[in-house]
């Protein structure tokens, strides 16, 4: 599977894949949950569009489910935290892991 973020604007945020985690067979139905870590997005509204697929020994990619749906959903930061107000005009909308003091 792999999971494709965008800013509700439409701007590519990035994607990430899963490891392989089940062989499909015709007509039979799979089941499997997944975690996602959205911990370096900043406040925003984004969506996700999702790709169930088979990559063969050569790479050739054979797409199973491409549902043409988006799934919203919205990034709320806690506003406790003393951090830099974030302008995605000029740092996109990932925030790096904060530095940490050695």
């Amino acid at each position: 599977m792999y999971l494709e973020v965008c800013y509700k604007d439409d701007t590519p945020v990035g994607m990430t894949q899963s490891e392989i985690f089940a062989d499909a067979i015709a007509g039979e139905e799979q089941e499997a949950t997944f975690e996602l870590d959205f911990s370096n997005l900043v406040e925003g509204i984004y969506y996700i569009n999702l790709d169930i697929f088979n990559m063969d020994s050569l790479s050739n990619h054979c797409s199973y489910d491409h549902p043409l749906k988006k799934v919203f959903f919205e990034i709320i930061k806690d506003n406790n935290k003393s951090e830099i107000k974030w302008d995605r005009r000029y740092w996109g909308s990932v925030r790096l892991n904060d530095i940490s003091i050695l």
